[in-house]
């Protein structure tokens, strides 16, 4: 249902721990939240444990990009921030899916925020 000239951008504010996704799409805001399969306590202890256990964090933080991905597919802009290595993690995965290369995708550090400061940052972001 992609209409001829319709804007759709995507702001995601992510960690280890969550994506929040802020959908803007002809001035409609969608919010949505997407957790992982582990948390970050888990990927640091998967630093420590053996390789077969870590195969399986990958796993699960592959899954988790993937379902971001998901989310990413047939917007125009996607801004990624947040204040972990995550957001450039997810970069890397999407760089590897030749169907996002006509996305315009900036990734942008950023501190730990409320829902309400993830809004305001993404719509001053797409004005």
């Amino acid at each position: 249902m992609n209409t001829m000239g319709a804007t759709k951008q995507l702001g995601i504010w992510m960690d280890y721990s969550k994506a929040v996704i802020t959908e803007i799409t002809d001035n409609i805001i969608v919010y949505r939240r997407i957790t992982p399969d582990f948390n970050s306590d888990d990927k640091e202890q998967s630093l420590k444990m053996n390789e077969s256990r870590m195969d399986e964090k990958e796993q699960q933080q592959s899954g988790y990009y993937k379902r971001i991905a998901a989310f990413i597919k047939g917007f125009k802009e996607v801004l990624l921030f947040g204040p972990t290595e995550a957001k450039s993690e997810l970069m890397n995965f999407l760089k590897a899916d030749r169907q996002f290369d006509t996305i315009k995708i900036e990734v942008i550090s950023a501190e730990r925020m409320t829902s309400q400061q993830i809004y305001d940052y993404v719509t001053k972001y797409f004005k």
